[in-house]
């Protein structure tokens, strides 16, 4: 197999587009791109850089071989070798390999949360129009086709991007517990969790402030509402949702954030059922929301749902931690 094929190969192991490789290499995608199609070949400061990103030595990428190589195979595998039954060794994961598993995760947080965001307020339009059926505003049976024409798109939507976020931290399944960080990792997740800290708190405090405050408009329609009101009902509940879903998007955001620093910090993370069940859960949420407030016709009430479920996971957390 000769170079062009070699980083080809190494480049979709890490599913990396060429030009997220040119930018994690320091070179233009036009490099890259003459580098796999045997137009060029890169520079020995360039080849060295590409044996530490991926993680093989340089005789692997210069010299004519099939592929073979045990390091390359280690780079295929990514997070996914399993150790050897008979032999336990550790597989180090060094400074590359854990920053871009940072990336992805974080990019996974900010589409999840955007996800959830979405299935809170995809019946918004339903329930403001029903709501308005009493004010004659519309009639009852163009508010239900029109809000159900709007609420399947958006579930829909959730559900399409929560698939897809999945796919960018496929590759990072870990299996077995023989895993280390290099030191060079170990400086990234140290720097990265004291960043974290303190931008995770901002998002937790206004997370919380949001959910909590969020009925507050709807309380006080309740209080100083009349006849003359009524066509504020409507945006009241609006305001409710909108409140919630930024408050537990946050919520969601900064969570995914601080586990995958979790994730990486081997020595303490979380047993392989209780993160498979925190996976579990968090998957069926929003089918649990939906067909709560799809049975019940309690929109407005079902919300609620949104606000608790970031608790149970870290009460299940804390007892596991408790047992051990």
């Amino acid at each position: 197999m000769d170079l062009s094929n070699k980083i080809i190969k190494l480049r979709k192991s890490m599913s990396l587009s060429q030009e997220e490789l040119s930018e994690k290499l320091g070179v233009s995608r036009q490099a890259v791109s003459k580098w796999e199609s045997g137009q060029s070949i890169p520079d020995i400061d360039k080849i060295i850089l590409i044996s530490e990103f991926f993680g093989v030595s340089t005789d692997y990428l210069l010299k004519d071989t099939d592929g073979a190589n045990a390091e390359s195979s280690a780079s295929e595998d990514f997070f996914q070798s399993e150790p050897n039954q008979d032999t336990p060794q550790l597989h180090t994961v060094d400074k590359f390999r854990a920053s871009t598993f940072i990336t992805a995760k974080y990019r996974e947080a900010r589409i999840i949360a955007l996800a959830v965001a979405i299935f809170i307020l995809s019946p918004v339009t339903l329930i403001a129009l029903l709501t308005s059926t009493n004010t004659g505003f519309i009639g009852e049976t163009p508010a239900l086709a029109i809000g159900l024409v709007v609420l399947f798109p958006l579930v829909s939507l959730g559900v399409g991007l929560c698939i897809y976020s999945n796919f960018l931290t496929a590759e990072f399944r870990f299996k077995g517990e023989n895993y280390k960080l290099d030191d060079a990792a170990l400086r990234i997740l140290t720097e990265e969790k004291s960043e974290l800290r303190k931008n995770n708190i901002k998002f937790y405090i206004i997370g919380i402030a949001l959910t909590i405050l969020s009925p507050l408009a709807l309380i006080l329609y309740s209080v100083l509402a009349q006849d003359d009101t009524k066509p504020f009902f409507p945006i009241t509940l609006i305001i409710l949702f909108v409140m919630v879903s930024i408050g537990v998007g946050l919520l969601t955001y900064a969570g995914i954030k601080d586990e995958a620093l979790e994730t990486l910090d081997f020595d303490k993370k979380k047993s392989k059922g209780l993160k498979t069940a925190e996976d579990i859960y968090w998957t069926a949420i929003p089918f649990i929301y939906l067909l709560i407030s799809f049975l019940s016709g309690r929109w407005d009430i079902t919300w609620i749902i949104w606000p608790f479920a970031p608790i149970i996971p870290e009460i299940a957390s804390l007892i596991s931690r408790r047992k051990k």
